[in-house]
């Protein structure tokens, strides 16, 4: 009797086999993900062939789920959390607790089932903006770079004056890159 191990192995490649088509849409990152419905009928087929049965679960703090063959099982997990329901844009709740319970196991589920079978969904994350966590880092290299100054105070009015802003939080990436610049200039000269 084949092991589950061995079963979700082919079902992996007989799943990399398929058309699979993405029908998710997130208009405001813009980029398109696979829904439970784009994998899930075809991914039945092929359990049921291979004769894998999935039992999902939310137990423990964790949302799990398990494929089963025969006395063999394999789990999947990763920690459940229960956000608080969005608001909507009058600031009341955008649905009912019991939706946005429904809303949030359908998104662990989906999740679980691209991990345990090798679904890529590499768009999401090569489509992030990753700039705001690059003005971070810029800000706390700037902050780091004025504590080493003579006078904190003085170079943090300087700033403020010259790149007329509020905040150090407030400049710019190019302001950011350009004081930066001038102190590391000023710290070793």
């Amino acid at each position: 009797m084949q092991k589950i191990n061995e079963a979700i192995i082919k079902a992996r490649v007989e799943l990399q086999k398929t058309n699979l088509k993405k029908s998710g849409r997130n208009r405001f990152a813009n980029f398109d993900y696979y829904e439970l419905a784009d994998f899930l009928p075809t991914l039945n087929i092929i359990m049921e062939r291979l004769g894998i049965n999935d039992i999902f679960t939310i137990e423990d703090g964790y949302a799990k789920l398990t494929l089963i063959k025969g006395e063999n099982m394999q789990s999947y997990a990763i920690p459940f959390v229960m956000f608080d329901v969005p608001k909507n844009k009058n600031g009341q709740p955008s649905m009912q607790q019991i939706q946005y319970l429904g809303a949030l196991n359908t998104y662990y589920k989906r999740y679980l089932y691209l991990n345990a079978f090798g679904i890529t969904d590499g768009e999401v994350i090569d489509s992030m903006d990753n700039s705001n966590l690059q003005h971070e880092d810029d800000i706390l290299e700037l902050e780091a770079l004025i504590n080493k100054t003579p006078d904190v105070e003085k170079t943090k009015v300087w700033i403020l004056k010259t790149y007329n802003v509020p905040a150090i939080n407030d400049l710019d990436r190019g302001s950011l890159k350009s004081v930066i610049n001038i102190l590391k200039q000023r710290l070793t000269s």
